[in-house]
């Protein structure tokens, strides 16, 4: 991939008429007098960084302070270091490393100020990711730190998480926000004094059980001060809405966010599993879970929860007798590997049906369900 050119704003001195040769074999240079901040307007590429050489003197300070209106980054060559200067190099640097150092300018400077515009610029992008995943990394050990099995409770959940938005066909940033969310989850507990904290559920009072279902909201507000994560905040806060809209805000179906509904069910299923017996069948996994069915949880994700359950004891990709496949690539002769089920909740298609030009065109044309972008399909030599 071929680098943008560097353009240069050279500011020339009463006694200079033309760039230093260093500079002009380095970049593209347009050399002005300044005496004010210059006009570029007239000029087809307008330059991306300010250079001057010595004399640094008082007239030359006046200009640069002038210049500083045109908001560009500004070196000095040969001048040595100055307040106004981003950086200052040797009159005697060669012309490579010059325009090295140029550029490394530039990009700083491109990520220090900030415009209306810049969040869609790959440098500050790749910034704002860095730092979103450092705070989130730094907030789970605190949470390991507090809480017993944390980092092993959210993996699994974050599994769970994976398996079902890939079937619903979420992009990438709203995988994204739901990955941060389920790391974030459980960040309000740090609130909750040791007693409510640790106390089985069974023990707490109702009192105790709606201080504690608090957490959410003030997760929420923790971590809505960083803005890379205030979608993640959103997917937390209504985390506790109920698909039946007896929740904290009375959200209801499809106004709870996607990811919220995920996250809930996700989070309960990992509950679920831990507390039961390690060989628990899906059938007792359900038959826990379905208590909320409808009401607490989305039909259709307790459903692709089941599929899940069922499946994921083949944690091996290479012994793995199913494989994940768009219904756009799905063809007659495929076998399920999972049940297909309706938006309320109702087993349409068994696993183990073999496809057929009919259940293909139900599938495909979004009959079944338009939420549904993949299956679970048995491997060929099963088939």
């Amino acid at each position: 991939m071929t680098e943008s050119p560097i353009r240069v704003l050279f500011l020339l001195h009463d006694s200079e008429h033309e760039a230093p040769e260093v500079l002009t074999q380095a970049v593209e240079v347009v050399s002005v007098h300044s005496w004010g901040t210059p006009d570029l307007s007239a000029l087809d590429n307008p330059p991306n960084i300010i250079v001057v050489s010595k004399p640094l003197d008082e007239t030359m300070i006046l200009e640069l302070r002038a210049v500083q209106a045109l908001h560009l980054p500004m070196v000095g060559l040969g001048t040595g270091p100055a307040e106004c200067f981003d950086a200052d190099v040797s009159a005697d640097i060669n012309a490579e490393n010059l325009r090295t150092i140029l550029r490394l300018v530039i990009q700083q400077s491109e990520i220090r100020h900030l415009d209306a515009h810049s969040d869609t610029h790959p440098l500050v992008m790749r910034l704002m990711d860095t730092v979103t995943d450092s705070v989130a990394r730094m907030i789970e050990h605190l949470m390991a730190q507090r809480i017993p099995a944390y980092r092993k409770r959210t993996d699994r959940v974050i599994k769970a998480c994976v398996w079902i938005a890939t079937h619903l066909g979420m992009t990438d940033n709203e995988l994204k926000t739901l990955l941060h969310a389920a790391c974030l989850r459980e960040i309000g507990k740090l609130g909750l004094p040791d007693r409510l904290l640790f106390m089985p559920r069974h023990l707490r009072s109702d009192t105790d059980q709606r201080i504690y279902d608090r957490y959410p909201e003030m997760g929420a507000k923790v971590i809505a001060e960083l803005p890379s994560l205030l979608d993640a905040a959103h997917v937390i806060k209504c985390l506790l809405e109920n698909f039946d809209g007896s929740g904290p805000e009375g959200l209801r179906d499809a106004q709870i966010p996607l990811a919220s509904r995920i996250l809930r069910v996700a989070s309960a299923y990992e509950m679920i599993t831990d507390e039961l017996p390690g060989a628990a069948t899906a059938e007792e996994v359900m038959g826990v879970l379905e208590n909320g069915k409808g009401s607490l949880y989305d039909p259709l994700l307790l459903r692709l929860v089941q599929n899940y359950h069922t499946l994921s004891g083949e944690e091996d990709s290479e012994s793995r007798k199913s494989q994940q496949v768009r219904l756009a690539d799905i063809v007659e002769g495929m076998v399920l590997a999972e049940d297909v089920w309706s938006r309320t909740g109702l087993k349409l298609i068994p696993e183990g049906t073999r496809i057929t030009e009919h259940i293909l065109e139900l599938l495909q044309s979004g009959a079944v369900d338009t939420s549904l972008e993949s299956l679970e399909i048995l491997k060929s030599e099963e088939s």
